[in-house]
């Protein structure tokens, strides 16, 4: 009787101290392969920020070259729209210089008479 209840007394102690047992201690293998899984997982990461970064900068590259390319024909546009005015500038002073000798010429025969 008394043999029983140190048994049933001893099963209760050691179900009471197992409840408060903390984890079970990993072993070494374990905890390689769960440093091996992180370093892993923080190189997936790492690459995957590098890739996003080396994307962010040829899209970065290629608004760049855009807005040169905008502005070199900006640039263009300006420059024949300037071709153009001082053309018709030249173009017209021409045609004031063949009416002014014209007038010039009229005037004089005009005075020999």
């Amino acid at each position: 009787n008394t043999k029983k209840k140190r048994r049933i007394a001893n099963m209760q102690k050691n179900q009471s101290s197992s409840a408060g047992k903390k984890k079970k201690k990993k072993s070494k293998a374990e905890l390689e392969a769960e440093r091996l899984e992180k370093e892993r997982v923080e190189a997936e990461v790492e690459a995957e920020r590098e890739r996003v970064l080396e994307e962010e900068r040829k899209k970065a590259e290629a608004k760049a070259e855009e807005l040169r390319q905008d502005l070199k024909a900006k640039r263009k546009n300006e420059v024949q729209l300037l071709v153009t005015e001082y053309e018709d500038e030249i173009a017209s002073y021409e045609e004031n210089q063949a009416r002014l000798k014209e007038l010039t010429s009229k005037a004089d025969k005009e005075k020999d008479w």
